[in-house]
């Protein structure tokens, strides 16, 4: 759903898509079962927390994962750090203490190399976000270097045991060419961009 609803997004206008991540809590690890998307920014017409407490309550309704623990955004070749962004997590993340980010990258993603990735705020980043001081000097204080803003967390993709056949069967039917995996030339078009961002 979140790389669906990703790619619909970046089609044509590159807008930034967003949504809710829930889950079914599994000891110490973060089980992520289910989301959906955040209504568009420029829709005035709809708040967007009443929007996510009525789908909550639906999902509830009809016994599906409903616990909210955080949410997803689209980027575009690993350029997803913004104020934003902070922003969000940090309310996230003291309000739901297990809340992550999962960031998921469009571009590198249709190059044929899935991109997700999850992160948290580290307890330096928390500190100088309650303090709302942003200079240079407060940085130092708190030592925060761009390493330090987020932690990131390992992620597992975990498929239904269906769609692990169906996986098998079409890997048997496909047979790779010997050697042709280490001319892959799906960086290309990241590598690209990358070199204009930077310049």
């Amino acid at each position: 759903k979140i790389v669906k609803h990703c790619h619909e997004e970046s089609q044509g206008t590159m807008e930034i898509a967003q949504g809710a991540l829930l889950e079914l809590a599994e000891g110490n690890r973060l089980e992520i079962t289910n989301c959906f998307p955040f209504p568009k920014s420029n829709d005035e017409n709809v708040d967007e927390e009443e929007y996510t407490l009525a789908m909550m309550r639906r999902l509830r309704r009809v016994n599906v994962d409903h616990f909210h623990v955080g949410w997803y955004q689209s980027s575009d070749i690993g350029n997803f750090l913004s104020l934003t962004l902070l922003e969000s997590q940090f309310h996230y993340q003291t309000s739901i203490e297990e809340s992550v980010v999962v960031v998921y990258d469009t571009q590198k993603s249709a190059g044929g190399f899935l991109t997700l990735k999850a992160y948290r705020l580290t307890p330096q980043a928390i500190a100088m976000y309650k303090d709302g001081d942003f200079t240079p000097d407060a940085l130092r204080l708190h030592k925060i270097g761009y390493e330090k803003l987020f932690v990131e967390i390992p992620i597992q993709i975990r498929n239904s045991a269906l769609t692990n056949i169906m996986m098998l069967e079409l890997q048997d039917m496909i047979q790779e060419e010997e050697g042709s995996h280490f001319l892959d030339l799906g960086t290309a078009g990241v590598l690209e961009n990358h070199i204009r961002a930077m310049m």
